[in-house]
Order: C-alpha cells, then sequence, then structure tokens
C-alpha cells in the first residue's frame, strides 16, 4: 500500500515522502497513529507540491542566516569590567557578549556563540558563531580593564 508520511518514522522514511508499506502496517500503525495518509493522486501531487515549497522556504532561510553571518563577521565587541593586572573581578560570559550585540544590532543565540568558558582576563579574543545549517562567523571580543 502507498502511503505519504505524514511525520518522520523511523526505518521508513521522512515527513512528506511516497512510501510503499504493508497493509497491515499501514492500516494498524501509521493511518490510527496519523502518521500517516493514504497516497491517492491528489494527495501525492499535494504532498510534492508542499515538500518544493519547503524546500523554497528553507533555502530562503539559509540564504538570510548567510547575510546575517556575512554582516557579523569580523564585527568588534568591547566590554569594560573591573579587573587589576590584567585579571577580572568578575567574569565576561556569552550572555555579556550577546547583550553588546544586540545593542549593535544583532540576534544571536546563546547556543551559537562557541564560548569555551567565560573569559576571566583583560585582552583580545576571536569567538566562533555557529549558525543553524552549519553556516560560521567570527567576533572579536576585546576586554579591557576598568579600574
Amino acid at each position: 500500500m502507498k502511503v505519504i508520511l505524514l511525520e518522520n518514522v523511523n526505518s521508513i522514511g521522512k515527513k512528506g515522502d511516497v512510501k510503499e508499506v504493508s497493509e497491515g502496517h499501514a492500516r494498524n500503525f501509521l493511518l490510527p497513529k496519523k502518521l500517516a495518509a493514504i497516497a491517492t493522486k491528489a494527495a501525492v501531487v499535494q504532498a510534492e507540491t508542499k515538500k518544493k515549497n519547503e524546500a523554497e522556504e528553507e533555502k530562503i532561510h539559509v540564504d538570510l542566516i548567510r547575510k546575517e553571518a556575512g554582516k557579523l563577521r569580523g564585527e568588534k565587541v568591547e566590554i569594560r569590567s573591573k579587573g587589576k593586572d590584567g585579571k577580572l573581578f568578575g567574569s565576561v560570559g556569552a550572555k555579556d557578549i550577546i547583550e553588546k550585540l544586540k545593542e549593535k544590532g544583532f540576534e544571536i543565540k546563546e547556543k551559537d556563540l562557541m564560548l569555551k568558558s567565560p573569559i576571566k582576563k583583560a585582552g583580545e579574543y576571536e569567538i566562533e558563531v555557529i549558525f543553524e545549517s552549519n553556516i560560521k562567523s567570527g567576533i572579536s571580543v576585546i576586554i579591557t580593564e576598568e579600574k
């Protein structure tokens, strides 16, 4: 029996795929759990159209991310923190950096900022930013000591 998958199903396929499955598996598992629908000609055409539209939307989304990463590349962020002799009294973390980037108009998620540990010394640091779809960019973070 041919079915159109409405959700990703392990060992069968991804959402939107048209697959041939046994009639028992379709009637007892896939259809009752609304994981698939019977593949009529109209449904297949509709599924293919939907899949094409989703692919186009994904391409547009990735292009927007690439543009944002391009704008961000080489951006310098300066953060002042209290310290003495190059050592900070606290530390500068991802939230502090993201806050400064927001002030400059960038929307970055904390999980995208590849900061291994909080910064505890004054200086200049190169930090990698990895967006969705593995698109990479980098920023310079300059920590200056405030007395």
